[in-house]
């Protein structure tokens, strides 16, 4: 289901719930980052097996850290994000997922980024992110909290 404006999220088994699961291909589930918080509050929990495959949409370099609020306000539905692109221009991601634990798969990180010191700490990675080389301080990065 496309973000955007409004309107309500399917949950539960409805057509529009989409998780990964192994062995079955699943298209990622676009999601606007101004619906992103509602969109997982409907989702029913899950698992890191089971992680949910969302592509955000709309994201600017001034509202990419409302990912981290829609993650930490929903706790127990693990997320994969490998399908959606941080912008181009943000160059400090420091503490930008810290304490996302339900986060499984990195968004892409832009070659723009330079410090993403604790970054991920306390994520659930199944797959470590891409770090681009224009980065210079990963300083506790991946701690564990």
């Amino acid at each position: 289901m496309a973000g955007g404006g409004g309107g309500s999220y399917p949950s539960g088994n409805d057509k529009g719930a989409q998780v990964k699961n192994p062995g079955s291909p699943v298209n990622d589930e676009e999601v606007d980052i101004s619906q992103l918080s509602a969109y997982l509050a409907a989702k029913p929990t899950n698992t890191k097996e089971s992680a949910y495959s969302i592509k955000i949409t709309g994201l600017t370099t001034s509202n990419y850290n409302d990912i981290k609020s829609a993650l930490t306000a929903n706790p127990t539905k693990y997320v994969d994000l490998s399908a959606t692109a941080l912008p181009n221009g943000i160059t400090v991601m420091k503490e930008c997922f810290m304490g996302c634990n339900s986060l499984v798969q990195s968004p892409a990180i832009p070659n723009s980024v330079t410090n993403m010191s604790f970054c991920f700490s306390g994520c659930s990675f199944t797959q470590a992110p891409v770090i681009p080389n224009s980065v210079t301080n990963m300083e506790w990065c991946f701690f564990w909290l």
